[in-house]
């Protein structure tokens, strides 16, 4: 006759595993999510870096269309617009603000910094 005991033990080692499961599944999260982190952060301060690099570019094709000096600053209407340098206005990934400075001075991102002589420049890396 059959009283229900395997059922019992069999119930206690499924709760078990799937503590052990949970715990496993917690352990490889806490190994990914920074890397995931770091992943995301470079990616924004790539795509940063490029978007200043598209700006000093639209800054020197206003520069010698115009025949601006070094001392001379663009507007987001001498930049970006239909028949400009660029069509829209680049958007910070990581919610920065541009600005655009004089000609002399390269563009600068709020978070990103400046990109200036092939390296991005930022003020809290460089203390």
């Amino acid at each position: 006759m059959l009283n229900g005991n395997g059922l019992a033990i069999a119930g206690l080692v499924m709760g078990c595993t799937s503590f052990l499961m949970i715990l496993v599944i917690g352990m490889l999260a806490a190994i990914a999510v920074p890397d995931f982190v770091r992943a995301r952060a470079a990616a924004q301060q790539a795509a940063g870096a490029a978007n200043l690099k598209a700006l000093e570019g639209a800054k020197g094709i206003w520069a010698l269309e115009h025949k601006k000096q070094d001392w001379d600053t663009p507007t987001d209407n001498d930049l970006f617009g239909d028949g400009k340098s660029m069509r829209e206005k680049l958007v910070c990934p990581a919610g920065g603000t541009y600005t655009l400075n004089p000609m002399r001075e390269p563009p600068r991102c709020s978070v990103h910094g400046q990109f200036k002589d092939g390296e991005l420049n930022r003020p809290d890396l460089n203390r």
